[in-house]
């Protein structure tokens, strides 16, 4: 997350836990539409702030899992080429607008840290 949107959530959560939820909850959901992928195959794991050097501040990190298609939705893709196009979302620079940019759940992502693969799991 941009530090905007780390202090955004985090004051959220401070002080509406369920609010909270929700809001991460509609970010998933239009993470989704912006790949575009099934909304079904996105599940959120757990989020974390870790330290930035540039930013000098803790940011909000995501953490998410992308299934496999079950074979009836509408984007039958393996969850590599799901997280593969996702990552492609990251690969303008800040002069053009990505799906990521065109709502209020998804503008607060940090477009200059691409998602990143560790094990099964992938980072936002």
């Amino acid at each position: 997350m941009t530090a905007d949107g780390t202090e955004y959530f985090e004051n959220l959560k401070k002080v509406d836990d369920k609010e909270f939820n929700k809001e991460l909850e509609e970010m998933r959901i239009q993470i989704s539409n912006s790949i575009p992928v099934d909304e079904s195959r996105l599940t959120f794991l757990n989020h974390f702030l870790e330290f930035d050097r540039i930013d000098r501040r803790d940011l909000l990190f995501i953490i998410f899992k992308i299934d496999s298609s079950n074979n009836d939705g509408f984007n039958n893709k393996t969850s590599k080429d799901v997280f593969e196009d996702f990552s492609k979302l990251f690969e303008f620079d800040n002069n053009i607008e990505t799906p990521l940019d065109n709502n209020s759940y998804t503008r607060y992502i940090d477009k200059k840290f691409r998602p990143n693969k560790t094990c099964k799991y992938y980072y936002i």
